[in-house]
């Protein structure tokens, strides 16, 4: 079997089990090289709920941030950013394989670690920060907008509102659907 995937089966089944050297492990593989063990490791720590982990997934959705598809500025072809179609991206030779491996994970990571977040439903002043920019960025990709809708509706903050009534007007249909859900649970809490 090949190494990734048994490191990825070892990662989902460590969010099964609550101890701490399993916990540590998944905090390990988020610093992997390979993003797919990153994915199945921000899975994993959002099955598992545990507070503890909401530093390393502000951290992981900072990290994303700064990865080369959200900070370039060239136009590579297929869906830009913010798109709710999917495609493959028209990659000039002369990509370095950061880019490329940054094309491919886009937006997979930030939805997954949005979602573990709200899975374990405290309201953290850093994460809401992110929340918000996610929820109405309109170069973030569909998924990531609407998984932070989601998410904020999940966790409920008076704070969230504001971004969530701006977030009601996006012109994609899942993220406006989730913002509208989002809305009346903060609107409940107020």
């Amino acid at each position: 079997m090949n190494k990734r995937f048994e490191y990825m089966e070892k990662c989902i089944a460590a969010g099964q089990v609550n101890d701490a050297e399993s916990f540590n492990m998944l905090l390990a593989a988020l610093n992997d090289a390979d993003w797919q063990i990153r994915y199945a490791a921000v899975v994993a720590i959002g099955d598992r709920k545990n507070p503890a982990a909401i530093n390393a997934l502000v951290k992981i959705l900072q990290d994303e941030n700064s990865a080369p598809i959200y900070t370039q500025d060239a136009d590579y072809g297929g869906a830009p950013a913010g798109s709710p179609y999917a495609s493959e991206p028209n990659l000039p030779a002369s990509t370095t394989d950061e880019t490329r491996d940054a094309w491919h994970r886009r937006g997979r990571i930030k939805q997954a670690a949005i979602i573990a977040l709200g899975s374990i439903g405290i309201a953290d002043p850093k994460a809401l920060d992110l929340l918000h920019e996610y929820a109405i960025n309109q170069k973030e990709d569909y998924m990531v907008r609407a998984a932070a809708c989601q998410t904020l509706g999940i966790l409920a903050s008076p704070a969230s509102k504001l971004y969530l009534e701006k977030a009601v007007n996006d012109n994609e249909t899942c993220t406006m659907m989730e913002a509208v859900r989002a809305l009346r649970r903060v609107k409940r809490e107020i």
